[in-house]
């Protein structure tokens, strides 16, 4: 648990950098147009003398601007997209919370099958072949078994109600990343300095989370690939036949690996976020194309 702890500080940490990074960029650009403007200096602000108020987000406003709601405008703005950014930025890390915790239990429960204990006989008389467990190390046998499919069982209910419960915020979360991906890339098809400055961190950002999300869920696949190896590599040659049929059962159960799937329908992972991401490129090379031409 310290390991899933250390990662889980370090990925709270990271996040919290991208939200404050990328809230703090996205005001970059107009804040420094209307300091070279001089638009704090003018008295009278128009489009036409070029010393409009330029906004991260553009509110309509009943009254005449100036450097004081220019400031409450701004300071609102902040708070917006600070919001904006945690709810899909937190979101992101409770995705990770949740499955670095799963993650976790997956891995504990490899650890416990690959250190089976042998049958004593064999560790003190040297011999590998024919040797059985005693009927007390059977009991032993049979307790740690069933704590293992009980703890199987516990990771794949919980799975069940994860996928219940986040199933359409999965769909919705990758229908996101696949319209504000082109969306982003149509913002910076122009590869001026302005659009650069305003929307580079973002949309790394962006395709960094979508890549960092879709890793989380592929981790899990992965690894309880692994635990029916771990399974058949428990020393049940050397068991009881009740002992046996517990460990065919428990075979039989991790047969079938854990797979994320939005809405119950379509499976997220590293081939879904490179889909969304060659999608997105090919709109914005279209775009390049039909700039040029």
């Amino acid at each position: 648990y310290n390991e899933v702890n250390k990662i889980l500080e370090y990925f709270t940490i990271w996040i919290l950098l991208e939200i404050f990074m990328g809230s703090a960029s996205f005001h970059v650009i107009p804040l420094y147009n209307n300091i070279r403007s001089g638009v704090f200096s003018a008295s009278d602000h128009s489009f036409e003398n070029g010393t409009l108020y330029e906004y991260a987000i553009y509110h309509h406003i009943p009254f005449e601007e100036n450097n004081i709601i220019y400031a409450i405008i701004f300071v609102l703005n902040l708070m917006l997209v600070f919001d904006g950014s945690s709810s899909f930025c937190i979101y992101d890390l409770l995705m990770s919370t949740i499955i670095i915790h799963v993650w976790g239990h997956l891995k504990i429960m490899k650890h416990h099958l690959e250190n089976f204990p042998k049958p004593e006989a064999e560790i003190s008389e040297g011999k590998t072949d024919g040797i059985m467990y005693s009927k007390q190390e059977s009991q032993m046998i049979f307790n740690m078994l069933k704590e293992n499919v009980e703890h199987h069982k516990l990771i794949m209910q919980f799975m069940d109600s994860f996928l219940s419960a986040f199933g359409v915020m999965m769909c919705v979360y990758y229908l996101f990343h696949q319209v504000s991906g082109c969306i982003l890339l149509l913002e910076m098809s122009t590869l001026n300095t302005e659009a650069f400055v305003s929307y580079s961190l973002l949309t790394l950002v962006m395709f960094q989370q979508l890549i960092q999300t879709s890793v989380m869920f592929e981790l899990i696949g992965s690894k309880s690939e692994v635990i029916k190896d771990a399974v058949y590599g428990v020393p049940w040659e050397c068991m009881d036949e009740k002992n046996r049929k517990i460990v065919l059962f428990f075979l039989y159960n991790v047969q079938t690996p854990i797979r994320l799937r939005a809405m119950g329908l379509v499976t997220v992972g590293v081939q879904t976020a490179a889909a969304i991401i060659k999608t997105s490129l090919s709109y914005f090379l279209m775009l390049r194309t039909l700039t040029n031409n």
